[in-house]
């Protein structure tokens, strides 16, 4: 709610589909694909919960809707966008990670990112929406 006027501000709509998405992650039973992966662990949604709350704040106006998927095998789960020629993917990790995949014609790089580093997934989310590759590194988990 914004204090100043007493009205409430609603959701970036790719934010307010991403939150619906970790409902879904949230929902999904145990065996969810008939060939034993686990249940979603909720401290992961938590986790990307929060880090959708600070991003809410930043300028993403013209991020597109991402997808929510469920990874195979570990109760874990990946937010996808696909911007052509760009492609982003975050993996939600019970390690307490983010894996990132960033790809742009053909050129792919795979790194990890902690959880609640929202600039630099903030950053990510600013390079889906313009031009310019980012200039991430591995980052030491």
């Amino acid at each position: 709610m914004n204090a100043e006027c007493g009205v409430m501000k609603r959701a970036l709509p790719w934010i307010e589909a991403t939150r619906l998405g970790l409902a879904e992650m949230e929902a999904l039973p145990a065996d969810w694909d008939g060939e034993g992966s686990p249940q979603t662990d909720p401290a992961l949604v938590a986790s990307a919960r929060a880090l959708l709350a600070r991003l809410e704040g930043e300028a993403l106006a013209a991020v597109p809707t991402p997808y929510v998927i469920p990874v195979q095998g570990g109760g874990s789960f990946q937010i996808e966008w696909d911007a052509l020629p760009k492609h982003l993917e975050l993996e939600f990790s019970v390690r307490g990670t983010v894996l990132c995949l960033v790809e742009e014609e053909r050129e792919i790089d795979v790194f990890e990112l902690a959880s609640d580093n929202s600039d630099a997934i903030g950053y990510l989310l600013y390079w889906l929406m313009n031009k310019g590759r980012p200039d991430f590194v591995e980052v030491e988990i």
